[in-house]
Parts: structure tokens; C-alpha cells; sequence
């Protein structure tokens, strides 16, 4: 029998870190695991699916066991939260985006038993505090990404997706594609998709870093997770300018869309960047958003060059995107991250299942 296991966590599609406890439970599930769920504290808990109701069903269960109901607990995104259930081994699950732990932070996580960083970034900053930790990436669901197509005709499209902010590095993205387009170039298009309370902010940098360039359209409003896809199939590259991501989600996603991806070569997205993408040097030293310690931001100019060069052979890009998204999902899954850090379990669900239906 395989050791019992729970998951604490957000669960839902409403905002990422939701969405990346759903797939860690879908992911769990699918390798045999059969997790129990005990949501976490003060989230919003949407989009209810079997799986969702059997892990409750099973965390119920759990909890009517001896002094030690489980045998491992995964906690992702409430750490410091005291645990919904007793376990022999607690785990947790980190990100964080700037290269330095605070000390509370470093204090929490010394009562876990093991601790997870999101990417090697994560990881590292958490290593220097002197608490041990591993890799646990996110990944990607294939059957969740629409087929692959070409962007439609019309102007080279570059998608922003997420966040307004300093640390999601827009306000470097504004004043690059400004730099990197005359304003007679009618053949280029900037698309910022964030949240309404986004848009206020949105309009502002576009007024202060952009010139209020017209070319540049914001898409505010609120969209389902399941409908995104249709502003990656509309771009021909994806802008990822960050200052400091724990992991990059998006970044990640536009490649398993075959889109093109420009990031910044700092981070998180390292885990993920290669050949296939257009990796932008980050060699200033700036303070991090909301966290101690340091971030790293681009250089404008050499964001405009990478700007201009999809611009200038967007075929090209188009090649670079779909060679992305052969190697995303080949070794990008979230079935293929659970199982590279050691949570494969022995039993995939899936190929069990098929074993059935063909014997």
C-alpha cells in the first residue's frame, strides 16, 4: 500500500496560485496517490470537480485516523498556516521573488520537515538562508492547451499577460516598445491583458512610459482561466520582463502554446528558457517589490532589439514557438515534474487504467 498523503492548499482556476493547487491535486491523483484535500484557510474555493470531491471526500477520511492521520503533508502557498491535519512528515511548498529569505520566513520553514522551492532560483534563495531545499516546478496540462495554429494575419502581435506592476517588469515593456518602433510603423501591435484593477495603471504607464503610443491596447476585462488561450494563439510573441519571478508561469504556458517567448534570463523562467526562446540579459541590480533583497531588470535597449527581431522576421518566431512547444510538453508536464522530484508514486493512474481497459 503507498503511503498515505494530503494536500493544504488554495484549490480553484480563479488566480494562479489557485489554479497551481488544483494541478498539484489533479497531478497527485493521476499518479495514484489518491491525496486527501484540506483547502486552505480564507481562499476562495471554486470549480468543483470529481477530483476535488473525492480528495475532500478522502481528507475526511483522514482525519478519522490515529494521532498521525497521514503520512506526508504538502503544503503549498500557506505555510505559515498551522496544518489542517496531523502528519508524520510536513512539506512545504515555496515560491518567492526576490534572491534573499527573510528571516521569519527562514524561522517558518525550519518546522518542516522538507521544503520546496518552485524552481532552482527559489531553491537557492532558500539554501543561502540555511534551510535545505528542493525543486518542485509547476508545468503545464496538454489537453488543457488548444492545438497548435499560426497567428492570424494582421500587425506582429506581442502579448503582455498577468499583472501591471514594477516586479512584472510592464513599465520596461512600455518604454521598449516605444523605443523600438517609429511611430509611422503601423505593422506592430502591444496587447496588455491584465485584471481590471489592473487598468487604471495600465493607461497611466502607457501615458508615462509609452507617449500614450496608440498601438499599445489594453484588455481588461475579467476572463475565464480556460479562455486565455485565445490571446496566446492571437500573438506571435509573449513579453516576460520581469524583475524577479519565482517561477513564470506564463512564460511557460506561452511556449507550451507554441508562442514565441521574450523573457528576461533571470530567475525562475531560467528553469525553462532555452534555444527556443529570446532570452534577454538582466545585468542591473535593482531592490525587489514587496520582498528583502534584490531583483535584476533588463536593459530597455536590449528589450527593444529582441522586440525588433521578431518584428523584423516574425516566420522566424513562429519556428521558434512551435520547437518550444514540442520540448514544453515532452518534458514540461505537471505529471513529468511531480514524477522528476520523486513523487511519481509507482503508480500512474492513467497507464493503470488503460492496463485495465485493455486486458
Amino acid at each position: 500500500m503507498m503511503p498515505s498523503l494530503a494536500l493544504q492548499s488554495p484549490i480553484g482556476t480563479h488566480d494562479s496560485i489557485s489554479y497551481v493547487g488544483h494541478s498539484l491535486l489533479r497531478a497527485l491523483a493521476e499518479l495514484g496517490h489518491d491525496p486527501g484535500l484540506f483547502p486552505a484557510l480564507g481562499t476562495p474555493f471554486d470549480a468543483l470537480q470529481p477530483v476535488h470531491l473525492r480528495a475532500l471526500a478522502r481528507g475526511r477520511q483522514q482525519r478519522l485516523r490515529g494521532p498521525h492521520r497521514v503520512d506526508r503533508l504538502l503544503v503549498w502557498n500557506g505555510y505559515t498556516q498551522a496544518p489542517r491535519i496531523l502528519a508524520r512528515s510536513r512539506e512545504a511548498i515555496v515560491y518567492w521573488d526576490s534572491d534573499t529569505l527573510s528571516d521569519n520566513a527562514a524561522r517558518v520553514l525550519r518546522r518542516y520537515d522538507r521544503v520546496w522551492g518552485v524552481s532552482r532560483f527559489v531553491a537557492e534563495t532558500i539554501g543561502r538562508s540555511g534551510v535545505a531545499s528542493d525543486v518542485l516546478s509547476h508545468g503545464v496540462w496538454p489537453d488543457e492547451l488548444h492545438e497548435w495554429s499560426p497567428p492570424p494575419a494582421g500587425p506582429v502581435t506581442f502579448l503582455h499577460l498577468g499583472q501591471v506592476c514594477y516586479r512584472k517588469g510592464t513599465d520596461l515593456l512600455l518604454r521598449a516598445f516605444q523605443a523600438a518602433f517609429a511611430y509611422t510603423q503601423a505593422d506592430v501591435k502591444l496587447v496588455i491583458k491584465c485584471w481590471p484593477s489592473h487598468a487604471e495603471l495600465a493607461y497611466r504607464w502607457i501615458a508615462e512610459f509609452a507617449l500614450g503610443d496608440r498601438r499599445i491596447e489594453v484588455d481588461s476585462q475579467a476572463v475565464p482561466r480556460d479562455q486565455l488561450g485565445a490571446y496566446f494563439q492571437h500573438a506571435h510573441a509573449v513579453v516576460l520582463p520581469s524583475r524577479c519571478e519565482a517561477f513564470g508561469l506564463v512564460g511557460l504556458e506561452a511556449l507550451a502554446y507554441g508562442r514565441c517567448l521574450i523573457a528576461t534570463d533571470f530567475s525562475g523562467p531560467r528553469d525553462y528558457l532555452a534555444d527556443d526562446c529570446i532570452r534577454v540579459p538582466a545585468h542591473a541590480v535593482v531592490p525587489a517589490e514587496l520582498y528583502p533583497g534584490s531583483a535584476a531588470e533588463c536593459a530597455v535597449a536590449d528589450l527593444a532589439d529582441a522586440l525588433r527581431e521578431v518584428a523584423a522576421d516574425p516566420d522566424a518566431a513562429v519556428r521558434l514557438g512551435r520547437a518550444a512547444r514540442e520540448r514544453v510538453l515532452r518534458d514540461w508536464t505537471w505529471l513529468a515534474r511531480l514524477r522528476r522530484a520523486g513523487l511519481g508514486g509507482g503508480t500512474d493512474l492513467k497507464a493503470a487504467q488503460r492496463q485495465v481497459t485493455c486486458g
